[in-house]
């Protein structure tokens, strides 16, 4: 085998196909992990080769494996999906020879944000989004230490943790509905958050109250506008039109992310397990078209509240999503990574099928563009949702 390559999937990819069948596949083609799902949030996903059915419906902050309630002492408590199977698939894997990871997102769970709307994520309108905790509070702190703690008793080599950071605007609910276009500043806009938690965090020399009320007034300039504004947003441009104090209050989310990921993090290494961070600029960008635009997405990752270098240090992989069409900008994508985790391996994450697919000699391309600007490994997303032809040929880029 090449490269140190990872196949993301679900837990029912294997248990409809045949828990033998995939591993046994997975295996032969030379990939050396699963990242399974071992949490994850509300979805209807298209299934192109599933043998048993054609959608699947996934429920809201679902574990994939019996939760240890014991370890929740807060509000906020896991639930476990219909078929919580992964210690099975888990241990099918391991009897292999497969490393896997264990998928885990963190706080984009439309279920406790409904429960608990005081702890979820609210824009300078004083709108509450359903859809995500906010990570400064307290409360949603010591649940993102419990639920490591939980996944760690399964023994993973790693957890790849998902959305341990703030959201964004742009990935919410469903059905979301804009007949006015949401420029790139009014997106990231509307995503930043004005709760309680995030209040309290901002040094006293910080008008939280006036701070809102130009951030209200910038969102609704620019949802005036007849067409959005190409490129951006910028943090100079930013600081301009909504004042220099927005520049404290986004390197307060910085902060709070790097503090909270180390903290999981800590809590995972107790146990002997590995801790993983994804970070989802690539997503942000690229996620719909496979056509990001403007700069790298390690340069972007503070629309997210993420200062990579800061997070870095405290991880055991940093993982990039570079969800892009065209080899360079991977190459791009992927470099504006490598400097700031020069001391902790870097994962790119690539898709075999989707917007980005286009040739198996591009996604060659894309394999060695990733290892040649300090990608420690390339993984894949994703088994059940793309076609087995794809697969094959992220096989073959990973084994040439």
């Amino acid at each position: 085998m090449g490269v140190d390559s990872a196949v993301y999937a679900f837990v029912d990819d294997f248990v409809d196909e045949g828990v033998a069948e995939v591993t046994e596949r997975l295996a032969r083609q030379g990939f050396s992990a699963i990242a399974l799902a071992a949490v994850y949030h509300a979805a209807r996903d298209l299934l192109p080769h599933n043998p048993r059915r054609a959608v699947a419906q996934r429920a809201e902050g679902a574990h994939y494996f019996p939760p240890d309630t014991a370890l929740y002492r807060g509000e906020l408590r896991p639930a476990a999906a219909a078929r919580p199977l992964l210690p099975d698939v888990a241990a099918e894997l391991g009897a292999a020879g497969l490393s896997w990871h264990a998928w885990t997102v963190y706080l984009h769970n439309g279920r406790l944000a409904a429960d608990r709307p005081d702890l979820a994520v609210t824009n300078a309108f004083g709108d509450s989004y359903e859809t995500d905790l906010c990570p400064s509070s307290d409360e949603v702190g010591e649940y993102t230490v419990a639920l490591t703690a939980d996944v760690a008793r399964l023994r993973p080599a790693l957890i790849l943790a998902e959305s341990l950071h703030h959201a964004g605007f742009s990935h919410g609910a469903h059905h979301e509905r804009a007949f006015v276009q949401v420029s790139p500043t009014a997106d990231f806009l509307l995503s930043l958050c004005f709760c309680a938690a995030c209040r309290s965090r901002v040094a006293g020399g910080v008008d939280v109250d006036a701070l809102a009320a130009r951030v209200r007034d910038v969102v609704r300039a620019e949802l005036r506008r007849p067409t959005a504004a190409a490129g951006g947003p910028d943090r100079a441009e930013l600081a301009q039109r909504c004042g220099r104090e927005l520049l404290d209050y986004l390197a307060v989310r910085e902060s709070t992310t790097a503090a909270l990921v180390a903290r999981c993090a800590a809590a995972a290494r107790e146990r002997g397990v590995g801790f993983g961070f994804i970070d989802q600029a690539g997503a942000l960008k690229g996620y719909a078209t496979g056509e990001p635009a403007g700069v790298a997405s390690g340069d972007d990752a503070w629309r997210l509240g993420v200062d990579p270098r800061a997070v870095a240090a405290s991880v055991d992989a940093y993982v990039a999503l570079a969800y892009a069409r065209a080899p360079e900008r991977v190459a791009s994508d992927v470099a504006s990574y490598a400097d700031a985790c020069a001391a902790t391996p870097l994962r790119c994450v690539l898709r075999h099928g989707g917007p980005d697919f286009t040739t198996p000699a591009e996604l060659r391309q894309k394999v060695n563009a990733a290892r040649e600007n300090g990608a420690a490994a390339v993984d894949f997303y994703h088994y059940g949702l793309m076609p087995l032809s794809g697969l094959d040929v992220a096989a073959a880029a990973i084994g040439s």
